[in-house]
């Protein structure tokens, strides 16, 4: 059983790494402005609290941004290997898993306003469930 869980979880990982990936090519040829982590974390740091913003300033300084953008993508990691957990046991939950993933990243965008492009998460998305299906 051990086994099966370190196999899924890695699948997770694999297919979170290809929809990140995918999504981040895409947006380099359609704009940055469709980048999801970038999406994601300027929706998280709008919706922070003034104190919370003000503790992480003060403790992380300069690199702020890039410890918000560190602890998306370790949230991401966590997620994506739930995903490839639930795929395992039952293809269609990991499948409705990564939509909750998109769903998030298509949010961030919209939410952003400005033009922000949600064309990379969806490409990612469908190239990350086509992964998880070969996968499983």
């Amino acid at each position: 059983m051990a086994a099966v869980m370190k196999t899924s979880g890695l699948a997770g990982l694999l297919t979170g790494a290809v929809a990140l990936g995918v999504a981040e090519l895409t947006a380099a040829v359609t704009g940055p402005n469709g980048a999801p982590v970038i999406a994601v974390g300027e929706t998280a740091i709008n919706l922070t609290p003034v104190p919370v913003k003000e503790f992480a300033i003060a403790h992380f300084g300069t690199h702020d941004k890039a410890a918000l953008v560190a602890g998306i993508l370790m949230l991401l990691a966590a997620f994506a290997a739930l995903i490839g957990v639930l795929a395992v046991r039952r293809l269609a939950y990991g499948l409705a898993a990564l939509g909750v993933f998109a769903a998030v990243g298509v949010a961030a965008a919209v939410s952003q306003g400005g033009g922000r492009n949600v064309v990379p998460t969806l490409v990612g998305t469908a190239v990350a469930a086509a992964t998880l299906v070969l996968m499983v």
